[in-house]
Formats: C-alpha cells, sequence, structure tokens
C-alpha cells in the first residue's frame, strides 16, 4: 500500500486542535511527531476507552 507523508509545521498554540483532528481519523492516518501531538492523542483515547468500560 502506498504511503504518502505530507509535512506540515504547525504552531504550538494548535497542538490540542491538531491532536483532536488526527485522533478523529482513527488509523486512517499516523502522526509520527511531534511528541505532544501523539501524547495528547494517547491520552484522548485513554479517556475515551476509561469513559466507555466504566
Amino acid at each position: 500500500m502506498p504511503c504518502w507523508l505530507p509535512e506540515i509545521t504547525i504552531d504550538r498554540t494548535e497542538i490540542d486542535f491538531v491532536a483532536r483532528f488526527f485522533s478523529q481519523l482513527g488509523t486512517e492516518a499516523k502522526v509520527l511527531q511531534p511528541q505532544e501531538v501523539t501524547d495528547r492523542i494517547r491520552d484522548y483515547s485513554r479517556k475515551l476507552l476509561e469513559h466507555y468500560t466504566t
């Protein structure tokens, strides 16, 4: 399967927006960096899982 890897620059003030946006894409996209975005996506995922399992 071909992989298209665009490089974009985001402002640090947009980390929350970018993390929420990419978390909505599920497995259709994968953020590789910055670490702050991947950490935030992981946190959202944990909270969602916790919400539906408790």
